[in-house]
Formats: structure tokens, C-alpha cells, sequence
């Protein structure tokens, strides 16, 4: 296949917390009445839609390298959002000051873009719970932060997938 020059930004997230996230999506979106406990097996099984979700984050992982994509991990940008925004911008070749970090970090805010119609889906959930459709207490955007399975998972579930997680990145140099 030929260079086209586009350039990929692409954004791995913790498998648990992105269970998590991907669980309240199908909820909302796709209706799915099934319990947390199914959902995660269904998840560790990669019987859902867009599974498998270590060997897509792998796929990209080995391409880290290349000059048009950029790896990143959900949790650098919470740690360090203004780090990421200059890594980000260095990548596309643009020139950004401080003052252009702060703006954007505030622009790029949990708050900010939950409160966002472009970007929050806010009209079609309006419109799926409208038709009764989807979970009528969900949002798009919950709450943004990493580790929710810390409070919320059973030792075993950690367990699986943990063991899950290590038998994927094993040998990779991938690690989460």
C-alpha cells in the first residue's frame, strides 16, 4: 500500500477501565440489559463488536515507530495533559506556546467536553431515550478518570484480567 501522509494519533487505554467505559457505551447506545459480570467475559472472551482490543492496541504498539503515528496512553494524558499537548503538537509539526498549552488544556477538559454538544452525542441520546431506547440514566461522557475497576471489581475479576492482560503484552515490551 502507498504513503498517503496522514498521520495517526491513537489512544490505548487500560483494558479494565476501558471494560468499564465500553459496558456503559452499549448500555447507552446499543441497549444491552445484560449484567457487568457478562459484559466482562464477553469482553476477556473478545465476543464483542470491537474486539479483539489487545491485538488491535498491539497492531499499533509495533507501529510505534513509524513517523506518521503517535502512541499514547489514556492515562499519560490524565497525568500530564500539557506533556501530551506539546508531544501531540511536535508530532503534527506545529509550534505552540504556553499560553496555547493552558487553552488547550482547558478546551480538553473532562468538564469542558462533557458539557460539549459536538462531542458528547447529547442530540442522539436525546433522541434514543426519546424512542426508549439505550439507558435512560447514561451519558456519553461519565466521569473520566482511570482505576474505576479498583473500587468497583471483584479480586477475581482483576484476577482474570490481569492473567488476560500479561498472556497478550507478554514479549512485547507493551505494559500496563
Amino acid at each position: 500500500r502507498g504513503e498517503t501522509g496522514a498521520k495517526i494519533v491513537y489512544v490505548v487505554r487500560n483494558a479494565k477501565d476501558t471494560c468499564i467505559s465500553y459496558y456503559h457505551h452499549v448500555k447507552l447506545f446499543e441497549s444491552y440489559t445484560g449484567d457487568f459480570d457478562d459484559f466482562a467475559t464477553l469482553f476477556l472472551n473478545e465476543s464483542l463488536v470491537d474486539a479483539p482490543f489487545w491485538k488491535h492496541a498491539i497492531g499499533y504498539w509495533e507501529k510505534r515507530e513509524s513517523h506518521n503515528l503517535l502512541f499514547l496512553k489514556f492515562e499519560e494524558m490524565k497525568k500530564d495533559m500539557h506533556a501530551v499537548i506539546r508531544k501531540t503538537a511536535k508530532f503534527l509539526g506545529k509550534e505552540i506556546n504556553d499560553d496555547q498549552i493552558v487553552q488547550l488544556s482547558d478546551h480538553l477538559s473532562f468538564e469542558k467536553m462533557k458539557n460539549n454538544p459536538a462531542v458528547n452525542f447529547e442530540d442522539h441520546i436525546n433522541m434514543l431515550k426519546d424512542m426508549g431506547l439505550g439507558d435512560k440514566n447514561g451519558t456519553f461522557m461519565r466521569n473520566g478518570q482511570v482505576d474505576q475497576w479498583k473500587t468497583k471489581w471483584s479480586q477475581d475479576l482483576i484476577q482474570r484480567f490481569d492473567l488476560w492482560t500479561k498472556d497478550h503484552l507478554e514479549g512485547t515490551g507493551l505494559s500496563y
